[in-house]
């Protein structure tokens, strides 16, 4: 038997160590490079991915002109050395094509309550096209000028043909645009709609289901929950899971005037006659509501039903113990982590 050539040998170790590069990249950029149980996995491909950026994964904050959230905040805190010290860029709304969304790993929306039909179809080919989104509170739930609000008729449902879907159901030229599929959730309203809130409300305390998930790793059980936040419930045709939850104690009953026609829940009288006035009915939209939602093909979009940033806002409350205003900055190392650690 001829004796091997060290050369021919050394080209197929060679062959074989770049194909099972190639397969290591395509793996970390369908799944996330936390996909797989390699040390330091995404130091390395971010590393090699952005070398002449530090190897940081590239970040867009995409914001509107009003909404919940402070993206200036969010900004900030990322940028904090003691946090993440990572470096972010913010634009708005207006500005971002497909094109400049496809520069960047992650892209984060909030504080964009209006947004049209075309800039919500952009976000979603960012995805499809291997994009990561986080979307927060009531970003893209007001219809902008000529847009189209879809009705269950419209996207198949024959039981509910007279009922209208929430902001993120849209029609365009006769086809549908079913962002809150793509989410995986159905917007209610907000919290401080449904109910009358003078200051910083408690909401109640949260849970996660999917407690080893890491984008809910480091949040203490039985963290107390503040603050206004989006009123959302999963939707039945969407792959979507409940990574954290709030629990509110009891169920909520929504002030009359709140009209959201996705807003189901059981009718409930508000008690006996004031003045002689009938008091109106209320809905009880229940007690248990989402904070943190994976969708999408490998977990890539993530919804928070409140900004992240408002965790470690002026709008915290003061822990009577200490003094000092709470912060939970978990939240948002959390944010970053759950993709890229």
């Amino acid at each position: 038997m001829a004796d091997q050539n060290p050369t021919q040998n050394l080209l197929r170790i060679a062959g074989l160590l770049g194909l099972l590069l190639v397969l290591w990249g395509v793996i970390s950029f369908i799944f996330g490079c936390n996909f797989l149980p390699i040390p330091m996995n995404c130091d390395v491909y971010y590393g090699i991915l952005h070398f002449s950026e530090n190897g940081q994964p590239k970040i867009l904050i995409v914001y509107g002109d009003e909404g919940m959230g402070n993206h200036e905040l969010l900004q900030r805190t990322m940028e904090n050395p003691s946090i993440l010290g990572l470096h972010p860029r913010s634009v708005h709304i207006d500005t971002i094509s497909v094109g400049n969304l496809r520069e960047y790993d992650l892209v984060i929306v909030e504080q964009a309550r209006k947004i049209s039909t075309d800039k919500l179809k952009m976000f979603m080919e960012y995805v499809n096209f291997g994009g990561r989104l986080v979307w927060t509170g009531d970003s893209g739930t007001e219809l902008s000028e000529g847009d189209q609000r879809l009705t269950e008729f419209e996207r198949g449902n024959d039981n509910n043909s007279d009922n209208y879907a929430s902001g993120w159901g849209r029609k365009e030229s006769g086809k549908v645009v079913a962002f809150d599929e793509f989410l995986g959730v159905d917007y209610l309203g907000n919290f401080c709609q449904a109910k009358t809130c003078l200051s910083t409300p408690y909401i109640g305390l949260l849970e996660a289901p999917e407690r080893q998930n890491k984008f809910v790793y480091s949040i203490r059980p039985g963290l107390k929950m503040y603050g206004d936040f989006s009123l959302v419930k999963l939707r039945g045709d969407a792959p979507s899971k409940v990574l954290l939850n709030v629990d509110l104690g009891g169920g909520l009953l929504a002030n009359p005037d709140f009209s959201n026609s996705s807003a189901a829940g059981t009718q409930e009288n508000s008690g006996g006659a004031i003045g002689g006035i009938v008091p109106a009915t209320k809905r009880n939209l229940g007690k248990i509501f989402p904070v943190v939602v994976q969708n999408g093909f490998g977990g890539r979009i993530i919804y928070y039903s409140i900004p992240p940033d408002f965790f470690v806002s002026e709008g915290m409350p003061v822990d009577p113990e200490t003094g000092q205003r709470m912060r939970y900055t978990s939240f948002i190392e959390n944010l970053y982590y759950g993709y890229f650690g």
